[in-house]
């Protein structure tokens, strides 16, 4: 299954399989103990795409390979960033390495992923089990104890001990790299641009291509294309929605939890319990935090900049 889905990964652009996936095929491969040549079909990938992420070069690294690509920063921060720090204690503390190993998997994994929904995932139609590989990887990587996470629902502990022929780098620079972010040039959205106002610079390149695609693209290509399988299960369900007045605002807002911007909690979830996590996208710009009313049972929450005039996206409304 594993060689069937490269060939998939090898024939397709990075926003089509997007971050999460590409990260459990990367840890999939120190699990399985793939060939160099079969994980450097997803290397390529990312390579192309230029994926920007410290974990992925990170795992990457530990197999042996560099990418000619160099992340300076983290795809998703939250809870990522702190599978990294289980990388760079397992070095110097063993012991507190697998003692954050634990606190990852059993506290921060699922919490970290709340704007994807996922705590809530095990009530949709095709749920298979939601699996921190990457942490599986770290432990493997740096012959970690994870005897008391063995029975977590979350951790792939059969995967860790299936294979133990291999030998990885555990010299690895997991430092992000410092860039200034001023320096960045400002990027427009030629298709709305007054959603600059409201979307961050890094998000606009793609989003002006989401804008673009839904008005010239055939509908089972865009389907595909943005992977809205999680909002209509089948082309026809995304067919009939097509006409409500909200539909490109509701991808627009369902692509940027994809991207991390905005952040999806259950109705039962309290934003109070987050809200400090969520990160700023504005640098050193005062936000304010604002919601998105999307026609659902889910809540949608975003820091913009408190200039911010926008009272809605494609019909999504914005409260403040």
């Amino acid at each position: 299954m594993f060689d069937n889905a490269l060939t998939y990964i090898k024939d397709i652009r990075y926003m089509e399989i997007g971050y999460i996936q590409l990260l459990k095929f990367v840890s999939l491969s120190i699990l399985l103990e793939v060939s160099e040549e079969k994980l450097k079909v997803i290397v390529d990938v990312l390579d192309e795409e230029e994926v920007n992420d410290v974990l992925i070069d990170c795992v990457i690294n530990a197999y042996g390979i560099s990418r000619k690509f160099h992340s300076a920063k983290y795809e998703k921060e939250i809870p990522y960033k702190e599978a990294v720090e289980i990388m760079e204690l397992a070095n110097v503390d063993k012991a507190k390495a697998v003692s954050k190993l634990e606190e990852y998997v059993q506290k921060k994994w699922l919490k970290g992923h709340s704007d994807y929904g996922w705590t809530t995932a095990h009530k949709e139609e095709g749920y298979y089990g939601l699996w921190s590989f990457e942490a599986a990887a770290i432990a493997k990587i740096f012959n970690l104890d994870d005897s008391k996470i063995k029975d977590d629902n979350h951790y792939p502990y059969d995967l860790v001990h299936y294979k133990n022929d291999m030998m990885f780098n555990t010299d690895i620079d997991c430092a992000e790299k410092e860039i200034n972010v001023n320096t960045e040039i400002d990027k427009s959205i030629q298709e709305n641009p007054e959603l600059e106002e409201i979307i961050p610079n890094e998000f606009r390149d793609k989003m002006n291509q989401l804008i673009a695609d839904f008005t010239v693209l055939e509908d089972e290509e865009f389907w595909g294309k943005y992977n809205l399988i999680e909002l209509w299960y089948t082309v026809d369900d995304y067919k009939k929605d097509k006409n409500n007045k909200d539909i490109i605002g509701s991808i627009v807002i369902n692509q940027l939890v994809d991207l991390g911007y905005i952040l999806q909690l259950d109705y039962k979830e309290e934003i109070e319990d987050y809200v400090d996590s969520m990160k700023n996208y504005w640098n050193d710009q005062a936000v304010k935090l604002v919601r998105f009313e999307l026609s659902n049972d889910q809540n949608y929450y975003g820091k913009v900049p408190v200039s911010c005039k926008i009272e809605n996206i494609y019909e999504v409304n914005i409260c403040e």
